[in-house]
């Protein structure tokens, strides 16, 4: 922490993979954000094989604002990777990790994040990831799914359990993230460092006030990518921890009951339709061609790059 001013110093990590329609606002919401509790240090973009204009965009951004370095790899490894790689290269006392393709409308969103860090205690912090309004037909159905689902976690221990680990975006405190360990492969890295955190003895954070935005899914063919991710459990958590990881996974019924019995009030048509969704897809086998690749990169549900 910088002492003379009580401040944190922060470095903010972004991995990209093709998102030449997004990190040029990524960046500005970042340049411009106040900095009543932290100093920002450095913004680093690492470029996980990027094929469009990602790397030339950033770095257009990059040669007039010092603070911001691209490393663009040609080959592609996977997010874990460079979140890996990330957690390495950080310097500062806080490193805030975050999705390129998500929507800052808010310039005190980094202090409402680092807020809880005033209790030394507290050593990873979570943002809370909202949808954007739905546009087309099949999307405001899915937007009306993912806000049931979002009044059923919310508070759920305090907001600190899984599904309120959403990957889109993470504070840490230096120390902590260069004891993370991702598996080689990993898709959904938001369950292993939330189960990290319990590993190393700690409890997740929730900043609820601390709001970003993405787009959902706007087709039926991206909504089947994304659940397929989403319902994918890592095959190495039964064995690599001591903990029973499997039951952080819980979710009391009466909170699913609320949660349905609010959507379906504020949103009839939509919410009832949402539900419908849920449990076809509950009954539903939903197979994927993704074991011919890399188990690390999971197809891209294109539409929800579209903010």
């Amino acid at each position: 922490m910088n002492n003379s001013k009580n401040k944190f110093t922060v470095t903010v990590g972004i991995p990209a993979y093709n998102e030449e329609a997004n990190i040029a606002r990524t960046l500005r919401a970042v340049l411009s954000q106040t900095h009543g509790n932290f100093i920002l240090e450095r913004i680093v973009i690492l470029s996980d094989g990027s094929t469009d204009k990602t790397v030339e965009i950033a770095k257009t951004i990059g040669e007039k604002n010092p603070l911001v370095t691209v490393f663009a790899d040609p080959r592609r490894h996977g997010k874990f990777f460079r979140l890996s790689q990330l957690y390495l290269l950080n310097t500062s006392d806080i490193l805030i990790t975050l999705d390129a393709d998500l929507l800052i409308d808010d310039q005190k969103f980094f202090e409402k994040l680092l807020w809880k860090f005033r209790n030394p205690e507290v050593v990873i912090i979570g943002a809370n990831s909202q949808p954007l309004p739905g546009r087309t037909f099949a999307e405001k159905i899915f937007v009306a799914g993912e806000m049931w689902w979002y009044e059923a976690r919310k508070s759920y221990q305090g907001g600190g359990n899984i599904y309120n680990s959403t990957g889109a975006c993470f504070a840490f405190r230096k120390n902590f993230s260069k004891q993370i360990n991702i598996p080689y492969g990993t898709v959904n890295d938001q369950h292993i460092i939330f189960f990290e955190t319990l590993r190393l003895g700690k409890k997740y954070c929730f900043a609820h006030d601390a709001l970003l935005y993405y787009r959902a899914p706007t087709n039926f063919r991206d909504f089947l990518i994304h659940i397929r991710r989403l319902n994918r459990r890592e095959d190495l958590i039964g064995e690599k921890y001591a903990f029973n990881a499997e039951k952080e996974f819980f979710l009391p019924r009466w909170n699913k009951i609320q949660a349905v019995l609010k959507i379906v009030f504020l949103s009839p048509f939509f919410g009832s339709l949402s539900l419908i969704l849920h449990f076809a897809f509950h009954f539903i086998t939903i197979e994927s061609d993704e074991d011919t690749h890399s188990s690390a990169l999971w197809e891209i549900p294109h539409s929800t790059k579209k903010i």
